[in-house]
């Protein structure tokens, strides 16, 4: 068992990743795209590449619909909750708070459930990451929660995979979107 898996369940999947490696060395230098493996192991993609061979299992459609509402419901009320909070908190002192209340929690249940310690190079990307979320993405959303009401500011966030989605058929060499986006696009804007 490794020394970085803390519980059974981690290390069983520390014992997969680690028995599968020459899978992940030969489907990355093939271009085979290697789907998300668990955060907590420390793999050299060897757990994606022996996912990626057995299909999915979907999940309950309880368990989505769920998901969906815990979605809408927290989303949705993240601006209502901006309003108010920035009424007496400056706005990126706010966000900064916000982040590391969140930061906290994550790192407190991935390190409870047996995940090892982010590396220096880990920590950096998350700094740089974090610096620009508050600066230009959730701090400036803040910052003009001051000025805009929260149902204003919902749309126009609500408006961004939209935005993505034109950005990348207009530009050179751009894909035109499948009616399954387009699907999703409207769904997701109703």
């Amino acid at each position: 068992m490794s020394p970085k898996c803390a519980d059974a369940a981690a290390a069983d999947r520390c014992d997969m990743a680690n028995a599968v490696a020459p899978q992940a060395s030969h489907a990355r230098r093939s271009g085979v795209p290697l789907p998300m493996s668990d955060p907590c192991v420390e793999v050299d993609e060897s757990a994606a590449a022996v996912s990626a061979a057995a299909p999915p299992k979907r999940p309950p459609l309880a368990l989505v619909l769920a998901a969906f509402l815990a979605v809408y419901l927290i989303w949705g009320s993240t601006y209502l909750g901006i309003t108010i909070a920035v009424k007496t908190i400056p706005p990126f002192l706010m966000a900064g708070i916000r982040f590391m209340i969140a930061g906290s929690l994550m790192y407190f249940v991935m390190r409870r459930i047996g995940c090892p310690r982010p590396t220096r190079p880990q920590l950096v990307s998350c700094v740089i990451i974090g610096a620009l979320l508050i600066l230009g993405g959730n701090g400036l959303v803040s910052w003009a929660q001051g000025r805009v009401a929260s149902g204003v500011t919902a749309l126009i966030i609500a408006s961004v995979p939209l935005w993505i989605m034109l950005v990348d058929w207009l530009r050179p060499g751009g894909r035109r979107p499948i009616p399954m986006v387009l699907l999703g696009l409207a769904t997701g804007a109703a």
